[in-house]
């Protein structure tokens, strides 16, 4: 739907008739794909209005036709592209004069040349010879683009953020022409379709009247996208609902409650469900890319809104609680409230923990108080101090040393070094009992008791296996060696691998 080159031949003569000589104006850009340049006469004469569409399979280039409106378009979606050209033309061309326009490389392609005044700033002083600037109109179907260009085809600004894999087309670069479609070339002159050619109006209203229906069907389908996540919140709020009524119903109606209760809940079931049902619908059309669905849609979306800001709003106007607020110190019990404290209540302290000092009752006799230092246990007490009860000691850990009970016969007592078995215990030591050794480490060998026949005797060097035993050796048991591990022939007869 694009326009072709014979079209916009045929649309050229008609801008350049109504623009040309006439002073830059104004430049706007209603939303990311529209561009709108305006052009006053230098006599007074009406504005005209140049159309630039950069819309994908939607491009277009006309002039507006005198009192026309732009229909409602998106606003809110301006590119950040679109608002860096629109200011860096209107710096550049301020006061400039529109200059002839042609179509350039045999392609749609549009060139307008834009001729700044003498005090701008860039003239070179010549009366003959103006600064040149181009406004280049690409009007190329799925990459089109409007350029700002300098006399060296340097890019000054671009309208839209170029989607072109094989041409540089950023700011600062020079500019480079469409690639020749790759493969075989059509044979033959090519003809193109002339859709314009009503002649009781003029082109650029006959190019509006076809394109404006165009243009908000499309800013519907794109809007399609973010509706259809909007509107799945609208149906999973109202399923909600109906679920909540459903428990309802399934619960008997308690005391006090309308006679008429179930009734009016299945009534109000119903609704709810054939509102689910018209919602799912939507939503498929919305998914599907039904612009017929767009209005209802955009109605009941409009509305959910509408009822979440009025929630909000009761909500911001619902007298709030009195907040927590913290404390300079310590933890207060709701100081703040209006109430009046409570007799004997809780009260913060200058310091450490006092167990209700300021409390209008009197202190329990031998209750408890704060301590200088340390720990003392109720040395404050008016009652006396337990007969042989705790006391501090001055050092070390005794037992019991200065209790007025005597020392309980055979108790402990400290000793001077090492570890003794109560050798000073008033008692006899048991028989065989425990002495210490001078060395080494004996197995009862100064027991009174006779060593039991066969028993365990210390060596003088080496381990031997019971060679001093009383009893005979074992037949073909161990029995040491002269010298190493050579022996070919044990005691039993059986033969021994030599070591090696």
């Amino acid at each position: 739907m694009t326009l072709n080159i014979t079209e916009l031949e045929s649309v050229i003569p008609e801008i350049q008739l109504a623009v040309r000589g006439s002073i830059l104006t104004g430049v706007e850009s209603p939303d990311q794909w529209t561009c709108i340049l305006s052009f006053s006469s230098v006599d007074g004469g009406p504005v005209k209005r140049v159309f630039f569409s950069r819309r994908p399979r939607l491009t277009r280039l006309n002039l507006l036709p005198d009192g026309w409106t732009s229909p409602a378009q998106n606003i809110g979606r301006r590119s950040i592209e679109a608002v860096k050209f629109v200011d860096a033309v209107s710096r550049a061309l301020k006061g400039a004069e529109a200059g002839p326009m042609r179509t350039r490389f045999r392609d749609r392609v549009v060139s307008m040349e834009m001729y700044l005044p003498k005090d701008s700033g860039r003239s070179d002083g010549s009366d003959d010879q103006p600064v040149r600037m181009f406004l280049l109109f690409e009007c190329t179907g799925m990459h089109a683009n409007l350029f700002l260009l300098d006399e060296r085809q340097v890019i000054q600004a671009v309208f839209g953020r170029s989607t072109s894999r094989r041409r540089p087309l950023d700011v600062g670069c020079r500019y480079q022409q469409p690639a020749e479609i790759e493969g075989p070339r059509p044979v033959g002159r090519r003809v193109d379709v002339m859709r314009f050619v009503r002649s009781d109006m003029s082109l650029g209203h006959q190019i509006s009247e076809m394109y404006d229906p165009l243009d908000q069907v499309d800013d519907r389908k794109r809007e399609l996208s973010s509706l259809a996540e909007e509107l799945s919140f609208v149906v999973e709020e109202r399923r909600k609902v109906a679920e909540s009524v459903r428990r309802d119903l399934a619960e008997p109606v308690r005391p006090g409650r309308p006679a008429d209760l179930p009734e009016r809940l299945r009534e109000r079931l119903d609704r709810v469900d054939s509102e689910v049902r018209e919602l799912q619908e939507l939503l498929h059309g919305v998914r599907k890319g039904d612009v017929s669905v767009f209005d209802r849609a955009t109605e009941l979306v409009t509305e959910y809104r509408a009822k979440i800001q009025e929630i909000e709003r009761r909500r911001a106007e619902r007298p709030a609680r009195p907040d927590w607020r913290p404390r300079e110190g310590g933890y207060q019990r709701r100081d703040d409230s209006p109430r009046p404290p409570r007799e004997g209540g809780y009260k913060p302290r200058e310091a450490g923990h006092q167990r209700r000092d300021d409390s209008p009752r009197p202190p329990r006799e031998g209750g408890y108080k704060p301590r200088e230092g340390g720990y003392q246990r109720r040395e404050d007490s008016p009652r006396p101090p337990r007969e042989g009860g705790y006391k501090p000691r001055e050092g070390g850990y005794q037992r019991r040393d200065d209790s007025p009970r005597p020392p309980r016969e055979g108790g402990y007592k400290p000793r001077e070094g090492g570890y003794q078995r109560r050798d000073d215990s008033p008692r006899p030591p048991r028989e065989g009992g425990y002495k210490p050794r001078e060395g080494g480490y004996q197995r009862r060998d100064d027991s009174p008791r006779p060593p039991r026949e066969g028993g365990y005797k210390p060596r003088e060097g080496g381990y031997q296996r019971r060679d001093d035993s009383p009893r005979p050796p074992r037949e073909g048991g161990y029995k040491p060696r002269d010298g190493g591990a050579r022996g070919t022939r044990s005691a039993s007869g059986r033969t021994v691998r030599r070591s090696k």
